[in-house]
């Protein structure tokens, strides 16, 4: 069991600021490709989901044919010249050491993509960048085996912390993805990581609310529709979870998986022409449906080409990183 000594704690602060700088710099690289590649103004303050309604629908195909030609060039020459990525899960429960370059450059072009309009959420990087530090810095202070296993818990849901701005959200995912504890020096852990990562975060971009939310009032009606909806939410995240596993197991190997990137990619190009929304970490489509903006079929059409869409980002080369 870890306890509390100076160069743990040092470890921990070092790592939450790491987390907060990786979080701040990866949101401004995401906003600078946003404006340059659907040609908005810097200055202006515009969700992206204002950002692709504006753009043309010529443009958005345009802008995903070039994003799956980065993602396959970019992909290929990490698994041709890179080390073995090992994955955040993967490093937290066995001694495999997350490389520092090559995780780097893979959270890069994964923000650069999602900017671009990859499907895929924007929580992966910043995670994966902390994480990454996290190794070095255990490594640099010498730390035990034990408290390098907390550590890189720590610093991937601190990561994901900084860039949502959700400390709180962090340290369960933390605890209850990552770790399969609440032992209370871990909670300690994981509030100090998460607490620094978010301070450094406010800093450098503000105290943002991912989803401004209307009122609503819970009564007995809306009570009987969770109830009634919970047993298809569930089954539909396992499907979703079941298709992506059958998906991320397509061979990735030699320089095909660039045409086959360009490919997948320009089938969503095609799809968001009509869908918009179904770019980028699915923020787009919540908001209209947390405003009741749009009626059932065109939320129908949405949950289909998103679902579509995810799966074939998955299938062009990018894995999910747990």
């Amino acid at each position: 069991m870890i306890r509390f000594y100076p160069k743990f704690i040092l470890a921990l602060l070092l790592i939450g600021i790491l987390a907060g700088l990786s979080g701040v710099f990866l949101t401004w690289l995401l906003h600078i490709v946003q404006h340059e590649v659907y040609g908005v103004v810097p200055r202006e303050h515009i969700s992206f989901r204002i950002i692709v309604e504006q753009a043309t629908p010529w443009r958005r195909l345009v802008a995903l044919l070039c994003c799956g030609l980065l993602a396959g060039v970019g992909w290929w020459l990490i698994r041709c010249l890179g080390a073995p990525l090992v994955t955040i899960e993967k490093a937290v429960n066995t001694s495999q050491k997350l490389p520092l370059k090559t995780t780097i450059i893979h959270a890069l072009l994964q923000i650069i993509t999602v900017a671009m309009g990859s499907p895929l959420g924007r929580e992966s990087a910043p995670r994966e960048m902390a994480a990454a530090f996290s190794e070095r810095v255990v490594q640099c202070l010498r730390l035990t085996k034990t408290e390098r296993h907390i550590l890189i818990a720590c610093g991937s849901g601190a990561g994901l912390a900084a860039v949502y701005n959700v400390p709180l959200a962090s340290v369960v995912f933390i605890l209850e993805t990552l770790l399969f504890t609440w032992h209370r020096r871990t909670v300690g852990a994981a509030l100090i990581c998460c607490g620094v990562s978010v301070g450094i975060s406010r800093w450098g971009l503000g105290d943002t609310v991912q989803y401004t939310l209307p009122s609503l009032q819970v009564d007995l009606n809306f009570l009987f529709w969770s109830l009634l909806a919970g047993p298809f939410l569930a089954i539909g995240a396992y499907l979703f979870e079941r298709n992506l596993t059958i998906v991320s197991k397509v061979p990735r190997n030699g320089a095909i998986m660039i045409l086959a990137s360009v490919l997948c990619f320009g089938v969503i190009g095609l799809l968001a022409m009509w869908l918009p929304e179904i770019l980028g970490n699915g923020k787009a489509g919540t908001e209209l449906s947390f405003d009741a903006s749009i009626g059932w079929k065109y939320a129908l059409a949405l949950f289909a080409g998103k679902w579509l869409s995810v799966m074939l980002a998955t299938a062009a080369g990018d894995l999910p990183s747990f």
